[in-house]
């Protein structure tokens, strides 16, 4: 590679930008949520030109956040020992699956500069190295911000984790400024530890009793965001004694849970924020037999989930929703509803929805409407997201709510529901407001396009025309190339419609 002469970029406007704004690009380059080689970006970058080469290796912090083990796996250990060369002292992240061919290295650098760890993120499975020395654990931890350690769960593992994973408690109760924990079976924590107080994120995985979790959760008072993953709760037989925990900065309550027994003591003994979301997912069984929970467990979980549902909707007015009506074999209940915030103010909500999903055949489906009904001002709502693959009438009376819609995005089997529908005159007509439809086609067929012909078509007769139309992803047919004649002829035949195609490659 011919590195470029400063004397030869002179002329180029980037030559312009102050050294501090083009570290701090670097800087942005180096976080953990790029979906690309970080470190090769980096590399690359300092290979551009002599003042980047220059600022790069003058940067520790650049090189110190990109210890990403998936891609130093396939690196030379000379590249390696580089990289970690020009770290110095500087804070260190270190992320990746552990594998045979990454572990000398990594605990290399956890042993020498474990002071200095800010972020670990570990995945993988211990029993691939039963002799494992995880004694630094043991050690303050000064600048841990963010602690992961999530490995494949085995008896084998177990064994291998509480044999030889650190003599002393966890940091040896010294990390000030850990702020982000995942309790697993490969840290035990003291539930007494004096930082748990500062944590703002936690994530359970595999194996923790509920009367384990909620002496965490007692002693956690700043917490934010508390999530779940499945197979991380073990219910236990008398749920009926524990304590109610205040949490008046939670923001976000997410479980994943194979049964309503699992969930419930979280939805009926905290008490949130008003402002906290609420994430509610049933899996299947991992490897255990399926349980079917009766319409009894059922209604017990969807009382308890209304109360955090009622809590937010009384203090927030959506503009956007997303609504997926689906009926499953199980009853899965159901409420996901986002900040309306900006991404800004809070990064992990998007936007603000609601995803629902029909309860099963037991319970009635106006029981299950109503209260959310009640709960929301659906008026509010300006763009809706819509999928529909089961419905029953009170659904639909439901999206009557929906009032101020202007921008509607859906697939063509919805469409054609809600035009069905439609045509039983004792029925008022859907969105009366709105103006652009966003269609995302199920599969390259005119038939697609067709049904969306139908229903442009009924609004115009009803005197409820749609304005603009866009054609989202659909590569199998574009105007004027392969798209059937008869079905382009209704489309332009539609007056005052706006067709936008989104063609891509």
């Amino acid at each position: 590679m011919t590195m470029a002469s400063n004397d030869d970029l002179l002329r180029s406007p980037i030559q312009a930008i102050p050294p501090e704004l083009l570290q701090y690009v670097f800087l942005k380059n180096t976080e953990l949520n790029i979906k690309h080689d970080r470190l090769k970006t980096a590399r690359y970058s300092s290979q551009v030109c002599r003042s980047w080469r220059s600022l790069l290796l003058e940067s520790p912090r650049v090189w110190s956040r990109l210890l990403d083990l998936d891609y130093l796996e396939r690196s030379k250990d000379e590249w390696k020992e580089e990289v970690i060369s020009r770290i110095g002292e500087a804070p260190i992240w270190i992320e990746g699956r552990i594998k045979p061919s990454t572990y000398p290295f990594m605990m290399s650098v956890l042993e020498k500069k474990w002071r200095n760890v800010e972020v670990l993120q570990l995945r993988g499975s211990l029993a691939e190295f039963p002799t494992a020395d995880w004694s630094f654990l043991g050690r303050e931890a000064p600048n841990l911000q963010r602690f992961f350690m999530h490995f494949a769960e085995s008896a084998s593992d177990r064994n291998s984790i509480t044999s030889r994973q650190y003599s002393s408690v966890l940091f040896n109760n010294v990390a000030p400024r850990l702020r982000q924990f995942e309790f697993s079976s490969a840290c035990p924590v003291e539930v007494s530890a004096s930082w748990l107080s500062n944590l703002h994120s936690i994530i359970f995985s595999i194996g923790h009793t509920v009367s384990n979790i909620f002496s965490v959760l007692s002693n956690t008072p700043q917490l934010e965001r508390l999530s779940f993953q499945p197979q991380s709760i073990l219910a236990e037989d008398d749920m009926t004694k524990l304590p109610t925990i205040n949490l008046p900065r939670l923001e976000l309550l997410r479980l994943d849970y194979l049964q309503c027994s699992e969930a419930l003591p979280f939805l009926e003994f905290i008490n949130p924020s008003p402002r906290c979301l609420l994430s509610l997912e049933k899996h299947r069984s991992f490897g255990r037999i399926r349980h079917l929970d009766t319409p009894a467990e059922a209604k017990q979980l969807f009382r308890a989930a209304l109360r955090w549902s009622k809590m937010y909707g009384a203090g927030y007015l959506p503009k956007e929703i997303t609504l997926h009506a689906i009926r499953g074999i199980e009853c899965i209940i159901f409420v996901w509803v986002h900040s309306h915030q900006s991404t800004k103010e809070r990064p992990h909500c998007i936007t603000t929805s609601l995803e629902a999903q029909l309860p099963h055949n037991d319970i009635d489906s106006n029981s299950f409407w109503r209260p959310i009904i009640d709960s929301y001002s659906f008026s509010s709502v300006t763009r809706l997201h819509l999928t529909i693959l089961a419905y029953k009438s009170h659904m639909l009376h439901f999206l009557r709510m929906f009032s101020s819609v202007t921008d509607l995005e859906s697939d063509a089997g919805s469409l054609d529901v809600l035009r069905k529908r439609s045509l039983d005159e004792t029925l008022s007509h859907f969105f009366p407001q709105l103006h652009t439809l966003h269609f995302n086609p199920e599969c390259a067929a005119a038939s697609q396009i067709e049904i969306i012909c139908d229903f442009l078509e009924h609004r115009v007769a009803i005197g409820l025309p749609v304005s603009v139309l866009y054609i989202d992803n659909f590569t199998g047919f574009i105007p004027d190339s392969g798209l059937d004649e008869k079905v382009q002829n209704r489309i332009q035949q539609i007056d005052g419609l706006l067709v936008k195609w989104d063609q891509k490659d």
